[in-house]
């Protein structure tokens, strides 16, 4: 899954849960001050009565035991099941409208890698090999761009390789970059790959050949480019 998508589908996260701590604290709270709001009424409304048939008099015990039998009380369970439904429901839906709503989510946001190989050539030399290439910028963001290839063996070991900026040293949105490696001869290479790496060194996703064509492939952070033969 594309880092962007991570990101956005994280801070979602993050805000529904938030937001259901926040709606459950308040319902758990709102309903016990509600509830006990409720008996403040009840026993008022009952003293008042009490007064008007008894003026002078103060209410006994047996009053006071009466009276609480009218008072309703409160129930942890029951509000906290019915608060944590509010709020799951609530969290819930400001999870999608983040995630996936066209102003703030995943929809807009670019799935395709920031770059894509459309050329590669591999040519033997005395010295060893020269790829040469073009890659393109198809992110909305300049980049800084280092193409590295990596000698291998035969079970996938680094052996070795050669790093090498692409030209120009920038690559505006939509610019097209030309790849230029030499690379020397390793005792024991039989393969090498194609690797991008940022500004920062950090490797850089991208895709192969053009877009909607049947050689295109997706998002891959290294390429198997061929044998080394001679």
């Amino acid at each position: 899954m594309p880092d962007e998508i991570v990101a956005v589908l994280d801070r979602a996260l993050v805000s529904a849960l938030w937001v259901f701590l926040a709606v459950l604290s308040v319902l758990l709270a709102g309903s016990f001050l509600i509830l006990r709001q409720k008996n403040r009424t009840i026993l008022k409304g009952l003293q008042r009565r009490f007064e008007r048939d008894k003026p002078g008099e103060s209410p006994d015990r047996l009053t006071a035991e009466a009276w609480g039998s009218y008072l309703k009380r409160w129930d942890p369970v029951r509000a906290g099941l019915g608060a944590s439904l509010w709020s799951v429901s609530v969290a819930l839906a400001v999870f999608l409208f983040l995630g996936f709503s066209p102003w703030t989510g995943i929809v807009g946001v670019s799935t395709e890698p920031p770059l894509r190989v459309t050329w590669l050539y591999v040519e033997p030399t005395p010295e060893g090999f020269r790829i040469e290439g073009d890659v393109w910028n198809q992110s909305k963001e300049p980049l800084s761009v280092r193409a590295s290839v990596v000698l291998l063996d035969a079970s996938g070991k680094e052996l070795g390789g050669a790093t090498a900026s692409i030209e120009p040293g920038q690559l505006k949105p939509r610019d097209e970059g030309a790849i230029r490696i030499a690379v020397g001869t390793c005792p024991g290479a039989s393969d090498f790959t194609l690797r991008f790496l940022g500004e920062d060194g950090r490797t850089l996703h991208f895709a192969k050949g053009f877009p909607g064509t049947a050689d295109a492939q997706g998002h891959r952070t290294d390429q198997h480019v061929r044998r080394i033969t001679k």
